[in-house]
């Protein structure tokens, strides 16, 4: 009896050893292949959003891409930024109110932008020029 209680927890042990062994090889392969295919880009307001391919349909943007892409019958690859731009400026009773939208810029190979799409993404800066500063306790 006690011979077969220590087969059957021995064959658990190996299980339970060879689907932990699979969990860390996939984990590291899954690491490894976001090393390679994916390459975020930021200079300063703007963030690399992909790589998007043109030809005769609207341009969709398809997220992060890598470097070394090819071009497909002929169609126009672009990147795809976003950048914040001051849309609007107003005063709210003491508060004035910055209000930024979102852009999507689409540039050429060489850089170039050409394009420039407003999204419906808004964000807002509210502040009071001129109103005291309190400290809060303990500070």
């Amino acid at each position: 009896m006690l011979q077969r209680t220590m087969n059957i927890v021995s064959k658990k042990s190996v299980w339970i050893s060879v689907v932990a062994l699979l969990n860390i090889l996939l984990a590291l392969l899954i690491m490894v292949d976001k090393k390679n295919s994916f390459s975020f880009w930021s200079d300063g307001a703007m963030s690399l959003l992909g790589k998007v391919e043109v030809g005769g349909e609207p341009a969709i943007a398809t997220g992060a891409f890598s470097a070394s892409g090819s071009s497909v019958n002929g169609a126009k690859q672009y990147s795809v930024f976003t950048q914040w731009k001051l849309a609007d400026r107003y005063q709210d009773g003491s508060y004035l109110v910055e209000a930024y939208r979102q852009y999507e810029i689409y540039k050429d190979k060489n850089g170039k932008t050409v394009k420039t799409v407003p999204t419906e993404n808004f964000n807002y800066i509210r502040y009071c020029p001129g109103c005291e500063v309190k400290v809060l306790p303990g500070e």
